[in-house]
């Protein structure tokens, strides 16, 4: 764990928010034989070639953050607006973490970015090795001076990858900076008002 996601576990406390969560069970696919179709997540814009599976009728991979799970064929899904629609902002951390699997038969890389607009702020990449969504990945984003211009954009998350990872439980948090007030304590703060007196 870097330094900046060890600072991000840490802030994950009483000021984190998790501004958006995915398990894509919507629309609900139980009904296709087969489990596999090239239906969209609700709220996602599809590029290439992506879609919904359903893991007990698909046979070929599992989760246990509910039945069905998005894939990507060399192509992406991006969240919009309608389901995530908070814009970057100053002096916030944002965590992003997934879970990522591979089908039975198949075995490819993933990569997921996070845009604000349409500009990448950070990605992971890498390769599925199990089946069950045990594998998670995700990374630590804090904007700094560079990024002032993207101030005030919509955050998006964009799924990626070839020979169809399959992705679950995407969540993205934010993390306020913290306040002197709230590092120091009001004693800290206080003494630190009567040294300067």
């Amino acid at each position: 764990m870097s330094l900046a996601a060890a600072m991000g576990s840490l802030a994950t406390s009483a000021n984190a928010a998790v501004i958006f969560t995915e398990s894509f069970e919507d629309p609900n696919i139980s009904t296709d034989p087969n489990g596999e179709t090239d239906i969209i997540p609700t709220g996602w814009v599809e590029a290439g070639q992506g879609g919904l599976n359903h893991g007990p009728n698909m046979g070929k991979f599992s989760t246990p953050f509910g039945d069905q799970a998005a894939w990507i064929n060399n192509g992406t899904l991006t969240t919009t607006a309608t389901i995530l629609s908070d814009v970057l902002t100053a002096g916030t951390t944002y965590t992003l973490s997934f879970n990522v699997a591979k089908r039975t038969d198949l075995g490819g890389s993933y990569e997921v970015r996070l845009l604000a607009g349409t500009t990448v702020l950070d990605t992971v990449t890498g390769s599925m090795t199990q089946t069950d969504m045990s594998e998670s990945d995700g990374f630590v984003f804090t904007p700094d001076g560079s990024h002032a211009a993207l101030l005030g954009q919509t955050l998006a998350i964009q799924l990626a990858g070839s020979v169809q990872p399959h992705y679950d439980n995407v969540i993205l948090t934010a993390v306020p900076e913290p306040s002197t007030t709230a590092l120091l304590g009001l004693g800290g703060l206080a003494l630190i008002l009567r040294r300067r007196k």
